[in-house]
């Protein structure tokens, strides 16, 4: 079931969002070395768009997210790493207040592109 971004604040939402969740992942010891040197700002706002387009249940290039992975899985990203972000991004949502069946949604949806962005 998509989610409704305006509870989310919308597009602009979603990027104050990722950018909550890439700051929480920095400070992270199990995360911080994939983002060193990355600029989370304009990260933020790369991935907002994508983000917005998958919880609203719109159709998502499993390929574009395959080759925006690539080389991270390539690095070694894993499920241990997909399992710590999705920890933080749901902590982003829980800290705005998102109620939990919401947060709920958001991860079911999140963890249904795992396998796409982990490239299998």
């Amino acid at each position: 079931m998509p989610v409704d971004l305006q509870t989310l604040g919308g597009e602009a939402g979603l990027v104050v969002l990722v950018g909550e969740c890439l700051r929480r992942s920095q400070a992270d010891e199990r995360l911080g070395g994939w983002f060193a040197g990355v600029d989370s700002a304009a990260l933020a706002v790369r991935v907002a768009p994508e983000l917005a387009r998958l919880l609203a249940g719109e159709p998502v290039s499993p390929g574009r997210l395959r080759e925006a992975h690539v080389a991270l899985v390539r690095r070694g990203l894993g499920d241990e790493d997909f399992d710590a972000l999705m920890y933080h991004f749901c902590a982003s949502l829980e800290a705005r207040g998102l109620p939990m069946d919401r947060v709920a949604r958001c991860a079911r949806i999140l963890e249904g592109v795992r396998r796409d962005v982990l490239g299998r």
